[in-house]
């Protein structure tokens, strides 16, 4: 009797030992599947585990060409052997992503193909695996290590940029393209800085790095210091843009260019000296420094691009002998800045009250932001400049010399709330307002000047 009563009982407990079986089964059977390339497949479980399978390449995907749904929460992927390339944006977007599973047959990593993965913590990037391209890992903002394998040849700017907590990279020492030195990326020979995770407050680069590429500190909103090695000879395009706490930075005599965007919103810095040998300040280089008071020009210098200075905190410059090119936008909104001056002997540009001209004074170029009150363009000017006037002033005066405006004259006092110009009766000046020439000057009142 007691024996046939176990026997019930153990019935019993195998029939509940594999109901919940099936249960745990059903959990692990796939509730959407489907193509991802020419033979490979995926599917996705109730627990959000995506598989990946097949042999070839895992095809691009795009806003219009996705082979997964929108809404899709993945947690887990696996992507099984004989896969040999992860499209570009094949998992962008996946914010419920945690782990990822990669095979060894894998050998490229596509752009952006793990873009804005924000709940994944690590990855191994498997040995074998040659390109890993540009943003691949953009804004994972919860990665925190990865390893470079010797395999990999080829590497995009900007793979890991936006990971907020990414520690140190670390690369395989037999790797024969890249190279890791206190968690900085450098290529081999250690010559050129590729990039610099965000955690990094301060930075001393080591003698024999001669370039700083492109974005290489770009958006690290902790860095305060950096040791820039003499020997160093250019600095890449946005290298330090967007870098708010950077309070100084000695730019080495030995540097001869500077990047577009390089120190742009750099908010902290408050004196830049450009070294002799630099030939041009190039579009928004210094842009945006809201705390930059003083800027020392070197002789060499020929240019200043587009909106370079543009929102700085700068009162005044000199502009060197060489100089034949400013920008009308390179001071934009710089609302403190009052007075240019130019070299004596400069063959092209020259200044009168702070106001820059062409060197025989026929056309204006630029009348800083900051000057206030009414301001008299001098008799003989024939020409206005584009941006030529900032919102500060009040009342101008123009001479009946002038026969040409230049269609954004007066971009730069759309905001202006009280500004008049003045004209002559039957002046080109009038004509110009007249005809409601310029496409903001319902903010500008004009009179006529009383002979």
């Amino acid at each position: 009797m007691e024996k046939k009563k176990m026997i019930k009982i153990a019935v019993v407990v195998l029939i509940i030992i594999g109901i919940a079986s099936a249960f745990i089964w059903l959990d692990y059977i796939p509730i959407e599947r489907g193509s991802c390339g020419d033979n490979l497949k995926w599917s996705i479980n109730s627990k959000g585990y995506v598989t990946v399978s097949g042999t070839g390449e895992l095809k691009d995907t795009g806003e219009t060409n996705r082979w997964w749904k929108q809404d899709i929460e993945a947690t887990s992927l696996k992507i099984k052997e004989g896969i040999t390339a992860i499209g570009d944006n094949a998992f962008d977007s996946w914010e419920s992503l945690e782990s990822i599973k990669l095979p060894s047959t894998l050998k490229s990593i596509g752009r952006q193909a793990f873009s804005k993965c924000k709940k994944l913590k690590h990855i191994d990037i498997p040995e074998g695996v040659e390109y890993i391209g540009e943003y691949a890992f953009e804004d994972c903002i919860s990665l925190q290590d990865i390893k470079i394998p010797k395999s990999v040849t080829k590497m995009q700017r900007n793979t890991f940029e936006g990971c907020l907590l990414l520690l140190p990279v670390n690369v395989d020492e037999m790797n024969d393209s890249f190279a890791s030195k206190g968690g900085l990326l450098y290529n081999k020979d250690m010559t050129a800085l590729i990039s610099c995770p965000y955690l990094f407050i301060e930075v001393d680069i080591p003698e024999g790095v001669k370039q700083i590429q492109d974005e290489a500190f770009l958006g690290n909103s902790l860095l305060e210091k950096v040791k820039l090695p003499e020997g160093l000879t250019s600095i890449g395009s946005s290298a330090f843009e967007n870098c708010g706490f950077l309070s100084s930075i000695n730019i080495p005599s030995s540097v001869n260019d500077i990047g577009e965007r390089a120190f742009n919103k750099c908010d902290k810095l408050t004196k830049i000296k450009i070294p002799e040998g630099i030939t041009e300040i190039k579009a928004y280089t210094f842009a945006e420094c809201s705390d930059l008071t003083e800027i020392v020009l070197p002789s060499s210098l020929l240019k200043i691009n587009l909106c370079a200075f543009t929102g700085s905190s700068i009162t005044s410059i000199f502009i060197p002998e060489k100089v034949w090119m400013v920008s009308s936008s390179a001071f934009y909104d710089c609302q403190l800045f009052s007075d240019i001056m130019v070299a004596d002997n400069n063959m092209v540009l020259m200044s009168q009250d702070g106001v820059l001209y062409d060197k025989k004074m026929t056309e204006l170029k630029i009348c800083p932001y900051g000057k206030t009150g009414t301001f008299v363009i001098p008799d003989g000017v024939k020409k206005i400049g584009e941006e030529a006037f900032g919102p500060n002033l009040s009342r101008l005066e123009i001479p009946r010399s002038v026969d040409e405006i230049s269609e954004f004259a007066f971009f730069g006092v759309s905001e202006a709330t009280d500004f008049v110009v003045a004209v002559y009766k039957g002046s080109q000046a009038e004509e110009y307002f007249k005809n409601h020439k310029y496409s903001n000057s319902d903010n500008i009142k004009y009179e006529i000047i009383q002979e």
